[in-house]
C-alpha cells in the first residue's frame, strides 16, 4: 500500500468522501495530504497542469498521490509512467486530466479550503 494508510469512499448519509493519509515531509515539515489532492484537483479545475515540482515534494510521492486520486475516481485521464509493473515513476501526466464527479464532491465538501487556498506558486507553504 506503500504510503497510504487509508484512502477510502464512504457513503454515509451525506455522501462524504473521506480522505484518511498519513503525512509527508517536505522541506523537513509536515505536510496535509488532503490539502495536496484539493490543490491537485483545483489546479486541474482552472485548466492547469500541476507537477511535482510545484508542490517540492518527489516524483515517486506525487506519481503515488495521483494514482491513488485516479483509483477513487477523483480525476479521470491522468497518466503515471513506471519503468514496469511495480518500478518507480518516470512521469506524470495531468494535461488531460478531468476532474470527475467525485472529484467535484471532493473539492465542495473541503470548500473551507478556498478561502486561504491561492495559486500553485503558494502552494509550498499552503499543503503545510
Amino acid at each position: 500500500m506503500g504510503f497510504i494508510q487509508q484512502f477510502r469512499s464512504t457513503n454515509s448519509a451525506k455522501g462524504s468522501l473521506v480522505l484518511d493519509v498519513t503525512d509527508n515531509k517536505v522541506g523537513g515539515e509536515e505536510m496535509d495530504r488532503r490539502k495536496l489532492v484539493y490543490s491537485i484537483l483545483k489546479e486541474i479545475d482552472k485548466g492547469n497542469e500541476p507537477k511535482y515540482t510545484d508542490y517540492d515534494v518527489e516524483l515517486q510521492f506525487f506519481g503515488e498521490v495521483v494514482e491513488m486520486m485516479k483509483g477513487k475516481n477523483l480525476i479521470e485521464n491522468a497518466t503515471v509512467i513506471r519503468g514496469g509493473m511495480g518500478n518507480p515513476v518516470k512521469m506524470t501526466l495531468l494535461n488531460h486530466a478531468k476532474i470527475t464527479f467525485d472529484g467535484m464532491e471532493y473539492l465542495e465538501q473541503n470548500n473551507a479550503w478556498a478561502k486561504t487556498y491561492k495559486t500553485v506558486k503558494e502552494l509550498r507553504d499552503w499543503i503545510k
